[in-house]
């Protein structure tokens, strides 16, 4: 009789754990890279770039915050490491801004969060 009781305390806690546990873990994961810069928020997309297609270096990652939180100031990233340089590019237009990341030696693009047009404030 305790065994049974044992088994169905543990598989209610399990079962809690998964259940409530699970969608907190899946929305503190689900966040991709971004990082501010200039009152702009940016994604890392990680989409290649050439380095002809960087202009001057603007700066670069301050601070790193936690994966799971939006960054607020300039200069800090969910995703990229301080020291990071970010740069200005030439293909900026007035629908879409970009800039270029540079790790490991290769130029990445990170684009403008637009914000949907359906979402409420």
């Amino acid at each position: 009789m305790k065994k049974k009781w044992l088994i169905v305390i543990l598989s209610v806690i399990v079962l809690c754990v998964v259940v409530f546990g699970g969608k907190w873990l899946l929305y503190r994961d689900n966040l991709v890279g971004m990082m501010q810069v200039d009152d702009v928020l940016y994604i890392v997309t990680y989409e290649p770039a050439k380095e002809e297609d960087a202009l001057e270096k603007i700066g670069e990652i301050e601070h790193r915050i936690r994966h799971y939180r939006i960054p607020n100031k300039n200069f800090t990233s969910n995703h990229l490491i301080e020291g990071t340089e970010l740069y200005a590019t030439k293909n900026e237009n007035e629908f879409s801004r970009t800039i270029l990341f540079k790790e490991d030696g290769e130029y990445f693009i990170a684009s403008e969060a637009v914000e949907q047009p359906n979402q409420k404030q």
